[in-house]
């Protein structure tokens, strides 16, 4: 199992969710260990157990973590930002798409005069 950036966790982040990750592809790159999150070795069922009631009996520390989370998540992806990366993929897309109707339609209009 590898992800490179989940966006599943920084959705968590901005919502200030307390995070239980296991420590795989780029998890790491977005939660420090007990400081906006917690990450636990893959496979490791225990440990994972052991973290979620962890966080259920000290909701204080519960809260910390999902406070720090927040502003880590603030911090690395300013919402402005996020949305003009989502903007420029939409329209990249967008604009392919377009092209790629022409250039059949281009084609199609070929094939018919040759016939």
């Amino acid at each position: 199992l590898n992800e490179g950036c989940s966006n599943v966790l920084q959705e968590a982040m901005f919502t200030q969710r307390p995070i239980i990750a296991t420590d795989v592809g780029g998890n790491p790159d977005l939660i420090q260990h007990n400081q906006n999150g917690i990450l636990v070795e893959s496979n490791d069922h225990i440990e994972l157990a052991l973290s979620i009631l962890r966080l259920r009996d000290d909701t204080l520390h519960a809260k910390q973590l999902a406070e720090n989370a927040r502003s880590t998540a603030l911090r690395l992806y300013p919402l402005d930002v996020m949305v003009r990366a989502y903007e420029r993929v939409y329209m990249e897309e967008y604009y392919r798409k377009i092209a790629s109707k022409r250039k059949f339609r281009k084609k199609v209009k070929l094939a018919t005069l040759e016939q």
